[in-house]
């Protein structure tokens, strides 16, 4: 299989403070929030039935977006942000052909965690986590329609998520009640800033077993995920 190469990265990662201030955007530019309730979701935590995050960091969270066996060999962990052009290419180049029958066989678990960007990666965060969003659909309705939420402009940002993720269920106020949930924007802003701790300094990045991969190595990626399987 021919792999296109991409380039490491889109290199502008929100300051923390950035990032806090994203969540306040977030909250007070959207219609009608303040009259939303808040989204019944759950509270965040370390979970360890989850099995880890291949030792990358203290472990696997409740929220975090996860496909794959917990008794995998391999634990691949990408970093990622909904806006990022090159995240787009990763998903349509390695995440679905390469990555899924691996998932699919058993041998790899995969670990999508969003690393903030900008206050439409936020949103869109909140959107994927919201009701029973199944986040493999997601992941592909919403990096192929990219263009369609990656505007400047709260209003058409909001419309675009919810038309794009109207079938699986999310509306309008749905989409308020989840941006009205401060414990999970917080909990999305703390993510994106442990994710510069462990080395994250554009998108997309990815770790395997705890360890960086190169991305300019990816035609390679299978065989090495597949070398680390077999030594297990």
């Amino acid at each position: 299989m021919t792999v296109v190469r991409i380039a490491p990265w889109a290199r502008t990662p929100l300051s923390l403070i950035g990032l806090l201030m994203s969540v306040m955007f977030s909250v007070v530019a959207l219609p009608g929030l303040a009259s939303a309730q808040a989204a019944e979701t759950t509270s965040p935590m370390i979970d360890p039935e989850l099995g880890g995050d291949g030792g990358l960091t203290e472990g696997a969270w409740n929220l975090d977006l996860i496909k794959g066996s917990v008794d995998a060999p391999v634990v691949l962990v990408e970093y990622a942000s909904w806006t990022c052009p090159h995240c787009k290419s990763f998903h349509e180049q390695i995440t679905n052909p390469v990555l899924e029958p691996l998932i699919e066989e058993g041998v790899l678990r995969f670990i999508a965690r969003d690393f903030l960007r900008n206050w439409i990666d936020l949103r869109v965060a909140a959107a994927v986590r919201c009701g029973d969003i199944d986040f493999a659909a997601a992941s592909d309705v919403l990096f192929f329609n990219q263009q369609s939420y990656s505007i400047n402009d709260p209003d058409a940002v909001n419309a675009a998520i919810v038309t794009l993720l109207g079938e699986q269920g999310l509306t309008d106020e749905a989409l308020k009640a989840c941006m009205a949930d401060t414990e999970l924007l917080q909990w999305l802003v703390e993510r994106t800033a442990e994710g510069q701790e462990v080395g994250v300094s554009g998108t997309p990045s990815i770790f395997i077993n705890g360890e960086v991969y190169p991305l300019q190595n990816l035609a390679d990626l299978e065989n090495h995920i597949r070398t680390l399987a077999a030594a297990q």
